[in-house]
């Protein structure tokens, strides 16, 4: 037989939960200013990608550097 016992996976659910519901009320709160950036986020968002592209592009065409 096993006895209940607080585990360690219940300790890291907690908190999981909590800090997932401390970051929904920042967003909650800031969300006007975060609306205002989205703009720039998702240009640095397309930037990154076109990076990351051209550089596997790069190593595709080029190979590695000596």
């Amino acid at each position: 037989m096993t006895t209940e016992s607080p585990s360690h996976s219940s300790l890291l659910r907690l908190v999981f939960w909590r800090a997932a519901a401390s970051t929904t009320e920042i967003v909650l709160r800031n969300r006007e200013q975060l609306l205002s950036a989205t703009p720039y986020l998702v240009m640095l968002a397309g930037g990154l990608l076109a990076y990351a592209i051209g550089y596997h592009v790069g190593l595709a065409a080029f190979g590695p550097n000596p």
